[in-house]
């Protein structure tokens, strides 16, 4: 009777347990259809050929999963959001990480820093920089690398350093893949959040997944003129004072 009690009682935790990592899979899928909506046209898309009204993530491979990354929306086609290339050289486990946005989690730590960074940004430059953490993941080769002069031959273009959804499609290497996009909408001051993946061995200094910040700023004749100093000296100081800033505002006088 004990051991049978035990057998029962471990079942009882499996299932426990089994139950628990589907709720955190679903939560990361909940995080990742908020991001998918307003970019679902940037994917092929397909004629559902049944009424189950599904939004093929990926089937994935990974049989330890509680269900296949799968998510239900209503539509009646379906979008591959990671297709099935033979240049996708995405992992299951670099996927499961998509639409987690620890960034944009106000109580985890890399949430707590990024909100610091930006009241410093907004007392000191009185909200003009705008602020951008819920962009997409995905990104064109033109984005993430000709866009921010990566030479055509460089070996972060390879398949060994980076993740491709398909041959013209990659997860962002770095956030600074946006810079261009930004600008051409007209914003010249803006801090930008997110997630970046790299095809990295996991060490002391290196993850495969990680996030970054950058802030942008164009500065004009109107700004430099008034102080008498040419252009690159002027943006050099100004540089200077605000990253000095920031390290007090964050960490104290030190």
């Amino acid at each position: 009777m004990a051991a049978s009690s035990v057998r029962r009682h471990r079942a009882a935790c499996d299932g426990g347990k089994r139950a628990t990592a589907a709720r955190h899979v679903s939560l990361q899928l909940s995080h990742l259809l908020n991001l998918l909506r307003p970019h679902a046209h940037r994917f092929t898309k397909q004629k559902a050929k049944t009424n189950s009204h599904r939004l093929c993530v990926r089937q994935s491979s990974d049989k330890t999963l509680p269900f296949p990354l799968v998510l239900k929306v209503s539509s009646i086609e379906l979008i591959y959001v990671v297709r099935d290339d033979p240049t996708n050289n995405v992992l299951d486990s670099i996927f499961s990480k998509l639409g987690m946005q620890l960034h944009r989690r106000d109580h985890h730590p890399i949430g707590i820093l990024k909100n610091a960074i930006y009241n410093y940004f907004d007392i000191t430059y009185s909200g003009k920089f705008d602020k951008f953490d819920n962009l997409f993941p995905f990104v064109s080769v033109k984005m993430n690398f000709d866009d921010v002069l990566v030479p055509e031959d460089h070996v972060s273009r390879s398949y060994n350093d980076t993740y491709y959804v398909d041959s013209q499609t990659v997860l962002r290497c770095h956030i600074c893949a946006h810079q261009a996009e930004l600008l051409r909408k007209g914003h010249t001051h803006f801090l930008v959040t997110g997630d970046v993946y790299r095809r990295d061995s996991i060490d002391s200094t290196h993850r495969p997944v990680f996030h970054q910040m950058e802030g942008f700023r164009v500065f004009t004749p109107d700004d430099w003129e008034p102080s008498g100093m040419d252009g690159t000296s002027y943006v050099a100081e100004d540089l200077k004072k605000c990253l000095e800033g920031l390290a007090r505002h964050l960490f104290g006088t030190v």
